[in-house]
């Protein structure tokens, strides 16, 4: 949270150090606030009053490759907007390409871009692309198109003289052939020689040899062409590259201009962090002297609950020897009992083993009984009365 009692900071002197000017920068956007912990009771000093940079630091400037991205960009879409504006010519008979002369292959070098020779704010300021705000990527014009057009019709040309040269070649070889044809078939016709191998041979030698010579120097001549043609081009790149190195010293100034605002603007932060750290040093300071009060105010709290819990605890003693004694007596107490239990189960089992005896004398006597009753039921059966 932002503390409410902080009062604005104002890191620099109106005097000696004065704001930059950039009429599209706003001004709300400049403020940098570092937010530090709730502390309302923190009053500043009346010196420490500062106020917020009325200025924001430049953007930092735009890559080279970028740069050059977007300038390609645009010249494509103003090259397919002009082709499409551009009317479609009619289809005009198919026929040879003659040879362009020697001054076409000429290409105009490309002219480099005026180039301040102290680069100020304003100039690149205009230089910087400003995508956002709808500007052209860059003021200056790149000589790639020129190049590709002087490339092409090099190679046009070279193509074009290497088809003379073949074509010369083959009218002459074709001539050549031809005489020596000639020779041979009036020779053989009239009978002034006989037409064997060795002479056949001999005659063809005779008309290929040249012909495969003249096709030779056709070739040579056309490589020859494509050499020149590529050196033509090699200058052309050459003379083509002195307008982006001028456009690249250019920059490399900007950049500098650049990065000396941005250490400014960082040394500025710097100061404006070093006041920022004052106030959160002092804030943490009283910070500590709460916590250090709460800590001792926790600690005589701590005292008291060991105390509360050392009488607890001595309490809990004397309870606990109170009901070993209590535990003692019940023990002997069901001793006592148990013993008494166990007599009498002595005195029980002997009254029980008295009493089986006692039983098992009558059922023996009741026995007897019952045998000399049945002896009598049997004399009396046996010996029935008149």
């Amino acid at each position: 949270m932002k503390s409410r009692n902080r009062p604005p900071l104002k890191l620099t002197n109106d005097e000696a150090v004065p704001p930059l000017e950039m009429p599209d920068t706003p001004a709300s956007d400049v403020e940098i606030e570092v937010e530090v912990g709730p502390t309302p009771e923190i009053e500043a000093e009346p010196h420490a009053e500062l106020e917020p940079l009325p200025v924001r630091p430049p953007e930092r400037p735009m890559s080279e490759r970028r740069r050059r991205r977007l300038a390609e960009e645009a010249r494509q879409a103003e090259e397919r907007a002009a082709a499409a504006l551009k009317p479609k010519p009619e289809p005009l008979p198919e026929a040879e390409p003659a040879p362009p002369p020697a001054e076409s292959l000429d290409v105009v070098p490309a002219v480099a871009p005026e180039i301040d020779p102290e680069p100020t704010f304003e100039s690149s300021a205009a230089v910087e692309m400003a995508v956002a705000a709808g500007k052209p990527p860059a003021p200056f014009e790149l000589s790639s198109p020129q190049t590709l057009r002087s490339s092409v019709s090099a190679r046009a040309a070279a193509t074009a003289s290497g088809r003379t040269a073949y074509l010369i070649a083959v009218l002459a070889s074709a001539l050549w052939i031809g005489g020596v044809a000639s020779w041979a078939a009036y020779e053989f016709g009239s009978g002034a020689a006989d037409l064997d191998p060795l002479r056949f041979a001999i005659y063809a030698l005779m008309a290929l040899a040249p012909a495969g010579l003249a096709i030779m120097l056709a070739h040579a001549v056309r490589q020859g062409a494509g050499l020149a043609a590529e050196t033509r081009r090699a200058r052309d790149m050459a003379e083509a590259l002195v307008a982006p190195t001028a456009l690249a010293a250019q920059q490399t100034g900007q950049v500098l201009n650049s990065l000396r605002t941005d250490i400014d603007h960082a040394a500025l932060a710097a100061e404006r962090a070093r006041n920022d750290m004052v106030l959160l040093r002092q804030a943490l300071a009283e910070e500590t002297d709460r916590l250090n009060a709460a800590a001792e105010n926790a600690a005589r709290t701590a005292r008291r609950l060991t105390e509360n819990l050392a009488r607890e605890r001595d309490q809990m003693q004397t309870l606990g020897v109170h009901l070993d004694s209590q535990a003692t007596g019940v023990i002997d107490a069901v001793e006592r009992q148990s013993r008494m239990v166990a007599d009498a189960s002595d005195l029980a089992q002997a009254q029980l083993r008295e009493a089986e005896a006692a039983l098992a004398a009558r059922a023996a006597a009741l026995a007897a009984a019952a045998g000399e009753a049945q002896a009598a039921a049997r004399v009396a059966a046996d010996h029935p009365g008149p």
